[in-house]
């Protein structure tokens, strides 16, 4: 490969780094912010395991718990589908947990932001899982494309 194909390479492996890392930034922001929004009682509307379709056809569906709620803020009826910020949840033990826990009619505390009623979850935090997980593959990336524009610039082709 020439140095202009190993420069794409690298560039390409730092930019989803830094996307990602991007994304991991917004992720604890918002939990963090999430901490301190207003809070309300609704009601668990719907709850059950579904399965998201795999993209590659020798692996399985993955599983997540499908939980919607309603709450009112002031006067105005909403619903909602977040139970947190974690969006990797692939372990059926936990998504069947999270099921159990939120039972149809159940009344819960729904966490939404005072400037955006609309965005509401169940569980606010940050969640840490996942920005492990994610700002850690992140590193790899943005590290392995620092390496390969390193090593490319130092060797001679």
């Amino acid at each position: 490969m020439n140095k202009t194909g190993l420069y794409v390479f690298a560039s390409v492996f730092i930019l989803f780094g830094l996307i990602g890392l991007a994304s991991t930034a917004r992720v604890v922001n918002t939990g963090s912010q999430s901490k301190s929004w207003e809070h309300t009682t609704g009601t668990i509307s719907a709850s059950q395991v579904s399965y998201a379709e795999s993209t590659d056809s020798r692996s399985s569906p993955t599983p997540y718990a499908k939980v919607r709620f309603e709450y009112k803020v002031e006067g105005t009826s909403f619903e909602g589908t977040r139970v947190d910020l974690d969006r990797v949840s692939e372990d059926l033990g936990d998504v069947q947990a999270t099921v159990s826990q939120y039972t149809v009619g159940k009344k819960i505390s729904v966490y939404y932001d005072p400037k955006n009623p609309e965005s509401s979850l169940l569980e606010p935090g940050v969640p840490w899982r996942e920005v492990k997980m994610v700002s850690g593959g992140s590193l790899i990336f943005l590290l392995f494309g620092v390496l390969v524009l390193v090593t490319s610039k130092n060797s001679s082709f």
